[in-house]
């Protein structure tokens, strides 16, 4: 909902990002010195390493933003829901073979995909588009990030700050040539003034440090879990998220098959979360 405010009222979405971005860098290089947590060195950061994790995280944020501005937030949220069925595709192409029960579970919240997409009666292809290629960004960017993660020297903070640091040149340059650098100062002039000091500051505040801290907690997860459970558990953020979307920023009309396919989607996600904590049981 931040960001779907965000573009709704200021839409530059490389603009955007790159205020999330560089506040999130800023935070924690402050939380840094004030010796709450470690950051690496600007010399000692693996660019290469983690260019291509920035990448897919940039694109991702920015897909995002583009998608909220096509989509409400239920149909937004609809099709992020493959994101669980790519990292499944993913896993069994490249090293972890034949999904088994645990894993074919985290499929279930993506079917319900088909069934509450069918209740939507307005369909924008460029949204839809932009919205799968964002799953798509998103799943390769967990699974990056989880990699990275099972045994490698960063942990989720270091991790965070590292790819603030190498995406903030990029989202620059993309700003610049968008256009949304030169247009930025005049909507947030005019923002300031329809909104008022205390509205335009909280919504400034509250749009530069979610994407940080959500980003954050999305690493932390999954260097914790797997990727698999970072993607389901999205998905229940989304049901929630989807039931609000009915009523606020614009809303969309009530339809049977939506109920439906939150209904899959959360049935898949509390299947999942039943098959981990027997997994569980089973390693102690």
């Amino acid at each position: 909902f931040v960001n779907k405010y965000a573009v709704l009222v200021f839409p530059l979405p490389t603009a955007i990002l790159l205020m999330q971005t560089v506040t999130a860098m800023v935070l924690l290089r402050v939380a840094a010195a004030l010796g709450f947590t470690t950051v690496p060195r600007l010399g000692k950061i693996r660019v290469w390493m983690l260019l291509p994790l920035t990448i897919c995280y940039a694109a991702h944020a920015v897909l995002v933003l583009y998608s909220l501005a096509f989509l409400s937030v239920p149909m937004y949220n609809t099709l992020k829901r493959l994101t669980p069925v790519i990292v499944l595709v993913m896993k069994v192409g490249v090293s972890d073979g034949y999904p088994n029960t645990r894993n074919c579970c985290g499929g279930t919240p993506s079917g319900g995909c088909l069934v509450a997409g069918a209740g939507d009666l307005s369909f924008d292809g460029n949204g839809y588009s932009l919205t799968a290629l964002c799953a798509l960004m998103q799943a390769t960017y967990i699974l990056l990030a989880e990699r990275l993660g099972s045994g490698g020297p960063l942990g989720p903070i270091e991790l965070l700050y590292s790819i603030c640091v190498i995406a903030t040149v990029p989202l620059i340059v993309a700003s610049l040539i968008s256009g949304d650098a030169a247009a930025a100062p005049t909507l947030l002039k005019e923002l300031h003034e329809s909104m008022g000091y205390v509205g335009f500051m909280t919504w400034l505040v509250v749009t530069a440090v979610m994407e940080g801290l959500l980003t954050g907690m999305v690493i932390l997860c999954t260097q914790l879990n797997s990727a698999l459970t970072t993607s389901v558990v999205g998905v229940l953020k989304g049901v929630v998220s989807s039931v609000l979307g009915f009523f606020l920023l614009g809303g969309v009309k009530f339809h049977i098959v939506n109920v439906a396919g939150m209904a899959m989607n959360m049935a898949g996600g509390v299947w999942y979360s039943f098959a981990q904590v027997l997994k569980g049981k089973s390693a102690s």
